[in-house]
């Protein structure tokens, strides 16, 4: 099964994007798990952020909606789990984990492995339960490893519930939250959610919009002849990082944002 991590930005102002995501990353506390940000041309006034890593970064999306005051959405699947998340202005507004106590309890084992606390998202009301529940393995020297049994507080469940109208304002124009609301329902298998939930969004790049690169034929080049190949990517996978290796061409006004371009101010330091 695939794994996809969308991110979107509600802005048409490329530079001003750029500069937030530099600056957020360059002063952030939590690990960076990814090297490269590919920020798109805006469409219809969302530019997508295409991040090199398969894990999400609720981080800086919320931040990013707060400096910009705009909203950001974000939307993935990881085998059999779906999340989104909804931050506008700096708040998380709606949230949704298919599979809550897994992923708490998938976070808790990293901490636990790692000891780094700074990994945890301390504005995630999920995040500070594996907080809590960290400092309760530790004091308890369990020799054994956590796993999703432990009951967790009824207003965290609520909060990463899922409701559809929350979402309403990124639907297209006559689409019925309740036909959305059914994904959100135990047992429902997150690719199928995913294909219906990507269907009710009004965002772009994600369902048939072209994006296009043309590519100069080196072999022909190297003939006497300048040759242009055309490629066209299309649907889901013009959002993989997959599909735009280091290195290789992008569409037009599109940008690649390195580790460099935040971590420059740090190493100067040094």
């Amino acid at each position: 099964m695939d794994i996809y991590n969308f991110a979107f930005v509600k802005t048409a102002e490329a530079a001003v994007l750029e500069n937030a995501i530099i600056l957020i990353n360059r002063s952030r506390h939590q690990p960076v798990n990814y090297t490269r940000i590919i920020q798109t041309t805006a469409r219809r006034g969302w530019t997508a952020l295409i991040l090199d890593s398969v894990l999400p970064d609720h981080y800086l999306l919320r931040n990013l909606s707060g400096r910009l005051h705009t909203d950001a959405f974000e939307l993935g699947m990881n085998t059999i789990t779906l999340y989104y998340r909804l931050h506008s202005s700096g708040r998380t507004t709606a949230a949704f984990e298919s599979h809550l106590a897994l992923w708490v309890t998938q976070q808790l084992r990293t901490i636990l492995s790692t000891g780094n606390v700074m990994r945890i998202d301390l504005a995630e009301p999920a995040g500070r339960v594996v907080l809590q529940r960290y400092h309760e393995h530790r004091r308890s020297r369990a020799w054994a490893q956590p796993n999703s049994s432990p009951k967790l507080p009824p207003a965290v469940e609520q909060y990463y519930a899922g409701k559809a109208s929350d979402l309403a304002n990124l639907f297209e124009p006559g689409t019925d939250p309740k036909y959305v609301q059914d994904i959100m329902k135990p047992g429902f298998a997150a690719q199928d959610a995913l294909e219906r939930l990507v269907a009710a969004l009004a965002l772009p790049y994600c369902k048939g919009d072209p994006v296009v690169v043309e590519e100069e034929d080196t072999t022909a080049s190297e003939l006497g002849t300048v040759m242009k190949n055309r490629r066209v990517v299309r649907n889901l996978a013009a959002l993989q990082p997959s599909s735009w290796p280091v290195n290789s061409k992008l569409p037009e006004g599109w940008l690649a944002l390195t580790q460099d371009r935040w971590t420059e101010e740090a190493t100067h330091r040094g």
